[in-house]
């Protein structure tokens, strides 16, 4: 599997539910990946476990369009993708989130040192010692506000 250095964002529009639906069922027939329930209002979003790929479902706006957004972590993902949604709206490089990198940090083995899983960050995320030091002190301080989340939380504690 190639490695993309940055996540790639694909933007497409469709104009109706049914539409979007078919191009989901055909998606999940070549990728295994699971719904997350938003609010109606909201829509929802779909990854698979790897999170090598995400996607938003944006319900109808004023456009009375569904947006879908793509966020694609390597170029076999992009290409499925796209074979699947046609060409994107709108493309564009997206580099990684603190609560991207500290999310993947809860899922590691908890048997991994904080070597390890600044190897493991590194090596997902295709990011430099400056970068990861950054990511580090972020997600430490994020952690210590009262309302962070647990997942932020847990990766803190692992980082420490």
């Amino acid at each position: 599997m190639v490695k993309l250095n940055l996540a790639k964002e694909l933007i497409y529009n469709f104009k109706s539910d049914s539409e979007v639906e078919t191009l989901i069922d055909r998606l999940e027939e070549q990728i295994e990946i699971r719904r997350a329930s938003l609010d109606e209002d909201l829509g929802y979003s779909l990854r698979n476990d790897d999170r090598s790929l995400e996607i938003q479902i944006l319900p109808k706006q004023e456009a009375e369009s569904f947006d879908i957004i793509v966020k694609a972590q390597n170029e076999k993902v992009e290409h499925i993708s796209k074979q699947i949604f046609g060409k994107p709206k709108r493309e564009s490089f997206k580099d990684a989130s603190i609560l991207d990198v500290a999310e993947f940090i809860s899922e590691l083995s908890r048997d991994f040192t904080r070597i390890e899983i600044c190897n493991q960050v590194k090596k997902r995320f295709s990011l430099n010692d400056k970068k990861l030091n950054f990511f580090v002190k972020m997600i430490i301080k994020q952690a210590s506000k009262v309302d962070a989340r647990d997942f932020l939380k847990f990766a803190a504690e692992r980082l420490k």
